[in-house]
């Protein structure tokens, strides 16, 4: 679990924070994690609700086994999936 407490300057004039930042967070989260490098790596981001000034963000990892990843399409059925949530 990897957390980033939001700053005033990630927050634009809409007063929630400004959709390039969570790019940011992605970045800094995978400049932590060089094993993530190795392999093609596919990143969404989903916004459920907006990050406003003072909340905390956590970035989870999870590992979906090799055969268990048909959700993510068909090129991935045989490998590993990892999910940063």
């Amino acid at each position: 679990v990897l957390q980033y407490p939001v700053r005033v300057s990630d927050i634009d004039i809409f007063d929630h924070m400004n959709n390039s930042v969570y790019w940011s967070v992605v970045e800094e989260y995978l400049a932590t994690m060089p094993e993530l490098m190795s392999a093609p790596l596919r990143v969404t981001i989903e916004h459920d609700l907006p990050v406003a000034l003072g909340d905390k963000l956590e970035i989870l990892r999870h590992v979906h086994p090799a055969g268990s990843t048909d959700k993510f399409g068909p090129d991935l059925v045989d490998r590993p999936v990892i999910t940063l949530t």
